[in-house]
């Protein structure tokens, strides 16, 4: 899904009453359903920018991953190990709830 396809998607929960039908219907357009979904990415990618980690329940979470002063990498063109360069110290990941990993997972038979 992509971020168009992630608007529509928020745009017609929220115009036909929410997934199960009870919900109340809201009057909103697809440019204030993008409005919306815009607000809270750049929230999201603000709080990671200030070194904060982004929490949703039954979601997952963004964090933060730092790596230490004089970490290695591989070099992929010499083939040699080399200092991590200093604008790569830190890094974001996605860690899923484990609620989350359940629905992935879920009718998924074990080979």
């Amino acid at each position: 899904m992509n971020k168009q396809e992630l608007v529509e998607s928020f745009w017609m929960t929220f115009r036909m009453g929410g997934r199960s039908g009870t919900s109340r219907r809201l009057p909103i357009t697809r440019t204030q359903a993008g409005e919306i979904v815009n607000t809270v990415l750049s929230t999201i990618s603000e709080a990671l920018e200030n070194d904060q980690e982004v929490r949703i329940p039954r979601f997952g979470g963004f964090v933060i991953k730092r790596y230490p002063e004089g970490a290695m990498v591989m070099d992929i063109k010499s083939r040699q190990k080399v200092l991590r360069p200093s604008n790569r110290m830190k890094t974001v990941r996605f860690k899923p709830s484990q609620q989350l990993v359940e629905r992935v997972n879920a009718g998924v038979s074990a080979s």
